[in-house]
């Protein structure tokens, strides 16, 4: 989990989690063997108070997303995004 300050709104960290979900996957990790791996992360953004009054309901709120995400980007898209 990451903690930052939002100062440009609700919106400005989902730009900042693509950003850095990019960057783990641009490099791979290892190589041997002419094959590599590669990191792959989802992020879910949430934050206060557009998703809580409190840690616990923030958290909630960013893992639901993150599971969102991740089964977006698996093909699996769920109808119901956390409300932001």
């Amino acid at each position: 989990m990451v903690g930052v300050e939002a100062v440009d709104g609700p919106f400005a960290h989902i730009s900042d989690s693509h950003r850095f979900e990019k960057a783990l996957r641009a490099k791979p990790i290892y190589e041997a063997r002419g094959l590599s791996l590669r990191l792959g992360v989802s992020c879910g953004v949430a934050g206060y108070p557009w998703s809580g009054e409190d840690i616990a309901h923030i958290v909630q709120c960013a893992d639901a997303d993150m599971y969102r995400v991740k089964a977006a980007r698996k093909g699996r898209a769920q109808t119901d995004p956390v409300p932001l």
